[in-house]
């Protein structure tokens, strides 16, 4: 922080407002997917346009492991961890952009066939079994489409750099 001051670099986080909205971390990744009809899966209380996560449909129903392996390409994952899937054909779609496993619930509740985010705990996964698919990826991946956003909202308003140093620090060992 100090060395961006001397340089004059402004520094701006927005966490949580960009996890909060629907054009946010959890819309894009849902964009990406190629969702339609999409709406927040968890409203903050009075408003359903802002609040965490996000649900939609597939155009087209996949195959559980054609789900996951278009998850994988999506994203770039290194890896996905999954639980057994309850049906063979995955349409609606609910997701959290970061770590999200305490919405599996509400991912059940509104009709989900899978629930996709990053960290989820071997005891969520585990609520998960026998009533969702539920799908984990790195955090990271979850959340690198974000920095499209911020480029899109100031393009032609501010000079903009990307860094290309943005890299998850976890590595996965393949054996």
């Amino acid at each position: 922080m100090a060395e961006a001051i001397r340089h004059d670099i402004a520094i701006y986080s927005a966490h949580t407002s960009m996890d909060k909205v629907l054009r946010g971390v959890s819309g894009r990744m849902a964009e990406k997917l190629g969702l339609q009809d999409i709406r927040i899966l968890v409203p903050d209380e009075g408003d359903s346009n802002v609040g965490l996560g996000v649900i939609g449909t597939l155009p087209t129903a996949l195959l559980w492991s054609g789900w996951l392996k278009h998850v994988q390409q999506v994203f770039g994952a290194e890896y996905v961890r999954y639980t057994e899937p309850v049906q063979p054909t995955i349409r609606r779609v609910a997701l959290c952009g970061g770590s999200g496993g305490e919405f599996i619930r509400q991912a059940v509740e509104a009709g989900a066939d899978t629930y996709l985010s990053a960290d989820m705990k071997y005891h969520e996964m585990q609520a998960a079994a026998g009533q969702i698919m539920a799908v984990d990826i790195d955090h990271w991946v979850s959340e690198h489409f974000t920095r499209e956003i911020f480029a899109e909202l100031l393009q032609g308003k501010v000079e903009i750099r990307m860094s290309q140093a943005d890299a998850s620090p976890v590595h996965v060992m393949k054996i």
